[in-house]
């Protein structure tokens, strides 16, 4: 790689903040996949929140957002009812920081799936108009988001890298004509960190790891279920089982915070002594929490991926096309694997689809033990296909 290669600056931009630890868990990893050698800055919509968590001593944080003038912002809304104009004005100081012949990665790998992407395409639009270039880095893309329009912006970016070739197999149906790699989840490659351990898990009892998340009960068609199923299962593994149980959180973003499902679990059960609580920690102590159960379900997909690059036997309750087509590259199959949460119809579907992933554990983390160098290998290829993108 000559010298001015490694001279083009990346900048991460489309970051909500490390309160949802899968984004934090993608800076991390991607920074480690790209090489640390690389001049890498982040554009983060909540800095406070990366600093939080000690982002900022692997990477240079800017402000991505600014709040946007509300008065000037409503009077020029009511006039034009414009959504834009919004989003030009809290997204003014990244857009006008935009250098030519920059790279810009959209690091977001799940923003395209919840309805409204319009910013997204705002920014992306408003970089290459600058002359700089544009990587959408590890994304998922459900089928029924391709319209023209979208297919259209997706057709600025330079590269788009998407995690599971069921996005790919959609990209293509679509017309999409940028280059398309297929890169796993950057996630698969990051650090564990064993620091927070709880000190029950030090010892010979065996955890099946617990995570549960608003958006799949926002997703569900009796929302009422999701919590019953989960409720359900504890009360299985209690009463039929030597398990002790942790509840993991793994997004703690207000209004969108996995422990409020979690402390209802916990408090439900009365504190009971089989079951953890864990506190909110960095990705990679979460993940080093997770790689120590004999089981797991999850929810939200970067607390899987934790498992599964654990090698830790999942099931995921999962609600959009990430959770199938990761779990079709790993098993081939979403059958037994994935239970999608609009899917819910009784009580019981989350302990039978655990009874069955517990019954087949060895022979699930053996295969996952076989496969996964191999498969976190392949997220190192980024830097061939850079480099000879001469980025």
């Amino acid at each position: 790689r000559g010298e001015n290669d490694m001279n083009n600056k990346i900048n991460l931009y489309s970051h909500y903040g490390s309160t949802n630890h899968g984004c934090e868990a993608i800076v991390r990893s991607t920074i480690k996949a790209l090489g640390e050698e690389r001049n890498i800055s982040l554009y983060s919509m909540n800095p406070s929140d990366d600093r939080k968590y000690n982002l900022h001593e692997k990477i240079q944080i800017v402000d991505g957002q600014n709040t946007a003038n509300g008065l000037i912002y409503k009077l020029k809304y009511k006039l034009l009812k414009d959504d834009m104009i919004y989003y030009k004005a809290i997204y003014k100081e990244f857009l006008k920081s935009i250098k030519e012949n920059e790279i810009y990665f959209s690091i977001g790998g799940d923003n395209y799936c919840y309805k409204d992407s319009r910013w997204l395409q705002l920014l992306n639009k408003e970089i290459n108009a600058n002359n700089a270039k544009t990587v959408l880095w590890g994304c998922s893309i459900n089928e029924d988001e391709l319209n023209e329009t979208l297919v259209n912006d997706l057709n600025r970016y330079m590269l788009i890298t998407a995690r599971e070739h069921l996005t790919i197999k959609y990209l293509r149906k679509y017309g999409v004509k940028t280059r398309i790699e297929y890169i796993p989840d950057t996630a698969f490659i990051l650090d564990k960190d064993m620091s927070k351990i709880p000190m029950e898990m030090e010892s010979e009892k065996e955890f099946i790891g617990i995570n549960v998340s608003p958006v799949v009960v926002e997703n569900a068609e009796r929302k009422e279920l999701v919590y019953r199923n989960y409720y359900k299962l504890i009360k299985y593994l209690i009463e039929n089982t030597d398990y002790y149980i942790t509840l993991i959180p793994h997004v703690v973003i207000n209004g969108n915070d996995d422990r409020e499902l979690l402390n209802k679990l916990y408090t439900d059960f009365e504190k009971n002594p089989r079951i953890i609580l864990i506190d909110d920690y960095n990705c990679e102590q979460l993940k080093g929490i997770i790689s120590r159960c004999v089981a797991f379900i999850g929810a939200r997909t970067h607390s899987t991926i934790a498992a599964y690059s654990s090698c830790v036997p999942t099931l995921v309750v999962g609600y959009s096309v990430k959770a199938k087509g990761i779990a079709e590259d790993l098993f081939g199959t979403t059958e037994n694997y994935v239970i999608p949460t609009q899917e819910l119809r009784t009580e019981d579907q989350l302990t039978k689809g655990m009874q069955w992933i517990i019954d087949n554990k060895d022979e699930i983390k053996t295969h996952l033990e076989e496969i996964m160098p191999e498969y976190k290998n392949q997220v190192y290829k980024v830097r061939d296909i850079l480099e000879e993108m001469g980025i």
